[in-house]
């Protein structure tokens, strides 16, 4: 957060994200103006906007703002109103305006002397006061204020209330910056070009799932780090992967804009029904994404790859059946092309889809419980019984039941 006098008030910039937090303090100074008897309070303005950011690789993001403009109450007795404080320094005094406030026709003088008590000494505070009335201006120190007004005054801490000094507890880079950069966005066309880049143009996409599970970096981290977080990669080969993969997006981004309308168009392959369609169009009807919804946009070119392999298994998949009904087939070598895992009321079970390696033919089979198998993956069935014969979308599918799998390498 940074603050800035604004013709007497404090003009506060901080992140979208925080503004909660720091509303939440301007309450408890309120509720200890109540205690004090005082009925004014601090008031403030809001004045919400976009700010674009350029990181060190060239990609822009947008980070939501807001500017808090934040005016104190105004603290006095007896027409004499509290307008500044001095505060001793090495070569001087320094002004610092209440906010709210201003020193308009007062000339600060040479000596540090109080008006009420005459004396010229180094005091380590000093007050400017006005009459609300003649205009009067008055500098008086702080151990005479009581003797000057009559009374004691309760509330002048609000002269020196600075909003920065009451959230310590946010953390950042810069004070008051999130440190989970959670209200950072992406625009949608990088987020998809960066995507594209750290993963091989969608074939090599891993979701976060797949990188629990092989304790790998996941694309959407990837880009997170690339985007966010490469001021904090001291690994020199991991910041030059980033640094790469960064250049090769911006090169996606000005030299391939139909791949990247062609990724976006994938989403219409998505069940518009399913939670993550939903999701998907969304995301994209705007220009930005935010950072934690990074990962469903990115996982587009996932959906793109797979449609485009698809496409291209189409054109060569061979018509006809491995075999007949109720035959037997033994020791066929394939290649996983659908491996998907369907909830049923009776337990989970798993589909296969296989492309055989001789005569790129298809077989389907329903494996009951949960099998590891990913697309792309190399196996041989070394046997399995023909069930039936179908055709789905204009392409013949054996249906196998009874089949027994061997590994023949991990999924590419």
């Amino acid at each position: 957060m940074n603050h800035e006098d604004n013709g007497g008030a404090v003009m506060y910039d901080l992140p979208m994200t925080n503004l909660h937090e720091a509303l939440a303090q301007i309450d408890k100074a309120n509720a200890r103006l109540a205690r004090n008897n005082i009925a004014d309070r601090f008031t403030y303005d809001l004045d919400p906007y976009t700010r674009e950011e350029t990181n060190a690789l060239g990609i822009t993001t947008a980070q939501q703002r807001v500017r808090l403009t934040l005016s104190a109450p105004r603290i006095g007795f007896d027409g004499w109103v509290f307008v500044a404080r001095l505060v001793e320094e090495e070569a001087g005094y320094v002004t610092f305006c209440a906010p709210g406030q201003n020193l308009d026709g007062w000339s600060r003088p040479d000596t540090p002397h109080c008006d009420y008590c005459g004396k010229f000494r180094r005091r380590a505070k000093l007050y400017v006061l006005r009459h609300t009335d003649t205009g009067e201006i008055k500098q008086v120190g702080a151990s005479c204020i009581t003797l000057f007004l009559g009374v004691k005054v309760a509330g002048l801490w609000t002269l020196e209330y600075d909003l920065d000094e009451h959230l310590p507890a946010l953390g950042g880079e810069e004070w008051g910056e999130p440190a989970t950069r959670g209200d950072r966005t992406l625009h949608k066309l990088d987020t998809i070009a960066l995507a594209l880049a750290f993963s091989n143009g969608g074939r090599g996409y891993i979701s976060r799932a797949r990188a629990r599970d092989r304790e790998i970096p996941a694309t959407a981290d990837t880009i997170a780090a690339a985007v966010w977080g490469l001021a904090y990669i001291r690994d020199g080969e991991v910041r030059r992967e980033l640094e790469d993969g960064a250049a090769e997006a911006r090169r996606i981004r000005t030299e391939q804009p139909e791949l990247i309308d062609a990724v976006l168009a994938s989403a219409s392959t998505v069940d518009a029904a399913s939670d993550y369609g939903m999701n998907l169009r969304t995301l994209l009807a705007g220009d930005y994404v935010s950072a934690k919804s990074v990962g469903i946009a990115a996982s587009l070119v996932a959906v793109y790859a797979r449609h485009q392999q698809h496409e291209a298994e189409r054109a060569t998949i061979a018509p006809g059946f491995v075999a007949p009904k109720g035959t037997k087939v033994t020791d066929l070598d394939a290649t996983v092309t659908v491996s998907r895992i369907i909830d049923g009321h009776y337990g989970a079970k798993t589909l296969l889809v296989l492309r055989t390696t001789g005569g790129n033919q298809l077989v389907k089979w329903f494996a009951t419980g949960l099998r590891d198998f990913e697309p792309g993956q190399r196996v041989r069935i070394l046997r399995a019984t023909v069930k039936d014969h179908e055709t789905f979308r204009g392409q013949d599918q054996t249906v196998v039941t009874r089949a027994k799998l061997e590994d023949l390498e991990p999924a590419a």
